[in-house]
């Protein structure tokens, strides 16, 4: 997207202030995200995917963001919480549809970071802000819209592939056939997580739960707001927990201490609100909670389409740090369940 189409862009949201200069954020894969810097405030605009409900999440986002503002005071744990800021447009609707495509713009958090990695010092109290900050959204009583159709729904992508993996010729390509093999043996355990996951109690969660979208305060390391708010809808807590551990277990040495850690910080909220059927299927849901991630990028990867602004070999990439966590819960079973088994 080119530099004035930005600023154009910018200006039906902010009309007072001159855009001093763009970045483009390159983290994110679904949304397009830039920084914008005027004279004295960053924003954040992002170009909202297709592959989204749009004008159900620019309802959703708007109405947890009132909702959050409206209880803020009330909350006593989190002094220090910011809630990311959406800037409205003169008809109060948050997001702006420009040429057909779907943008959105938010106050740059100031003196917040991303964290690349969970580290021995925040691993336990990581999930207890997060819990936090659910406990507050329970109050929220608002129907929301549907963000995303099929967000989870493992059985559904599992079919997909189905379909187009019976059209496409692998022409030997070893990582290809790797990954293959990889789903096609773990279809009886799909199936079970499937009818599982269906049967568990639905919150009000993330759906989306990961490093990169958790801001921390850049000098204390403490989590400041959650961010990218899109995908909240009812389904399991698992989920968010499983998510979460997937975007930092393979990225460290220690990462067994840390997910232990991790997990001590999850059961000191959750001991008493999972049931026996939820504490028994944790690393079930944690392998396909992974491989449901590595079939909807494979679906891609088969079907030669750039939903997520990839390209087939970075595509591929991705799903092979999923077969690589894979690879880590596998050869690491016995200790994982060691674990679990202490805490629940």
């Amino acid at each position: 997207m080119n530099k004035e189409n930005i600023k154009n862009i910018f200006y039906n949201f902010v009309k007072d202030k001159k855009v001093i200069e763009i970045q483009e954020n390159r983290i994110g894969y679904i949304n397009n995200t830039f920084f914008i810097y005027t004279k004295n405030r960053k924003y954040v605009l992002q170009k909202i995917s297709p592959i989204f409900n749009r004008e159900n999440i620019c309802f959703n986002t708007k109405l947890i963001f009132e909702f959050l503002s409206r209880k803020k005071d009330f909350w006593k744990i989190w002094k220090n919480f910011r809630i990311l800021t959406p800037i409205f447009l003169e008809n109060w609707n948050i997001c702006l549809n420009y040429k057909n495509e779907f943008y959105r713009l938010y106050k740059f958090i100031e003196n917040s970071i991303v964290l690349e990695e969970i580290t021995l010092e925040n691993a336990e109290n990581i999930w207890r802000w997060i819990w936090d900050f659910y406990s507050y959204l329970d109050w929220f009583e608002w129907k929301l819209k549907e963000p995303f159709d099929n967000f989870h729904n493992i059985r559904f992508y599992y079919n997909q592939y189905l379909k187009l993996d019976k059209n496409y010729k692998y022409n030997k390509n070893q990582e290809e056939i790797k990954i293959k093999n990889w789903i096609d043996s773990n279809v009886n355990k799909l199936e079970k997580y499937a009818d599982l996951i269906e049967k568990l109690p639905k919150r009000l969660i993330h759906q989306d739960m990961k490093l990169s979208n958790i801001l921390f305060d850049e000098n204390w390391e403490k989590l400041v707001s959650i961010v990218d708010w899109d995908t909240f809808d009812l389904w399991s807590i698992l989920i968010d927990f499983w998510d979460m551990c997937r975007s930092f277990i393979t990225k460290m040495d220690s990462n067994l201490e840390i997910f232990e850690l991790f997990l001590k910080g999850y059961f000191s909220k959750m001991k008493d609100i999972l049931i026996d059927e939820e504490k028994q299927n944790l690393l079930l849901a944690f392998e396909m909670i992974n491989l449901e991630l590595a079939i909807r990028y494979f679906n891609q990867y088969l079907w030669w389409e750039k939903v997520f602004n990839l390209e087939n070999k970075e595509i591929l990439q991705k799903i092979l740090k999923l077969y690589n966590t894979a690879k880590f819960l596998k050869n690491n079973k016995q200790n994982l369940e060691q674990i679990v088994l202490k805490y629940i």
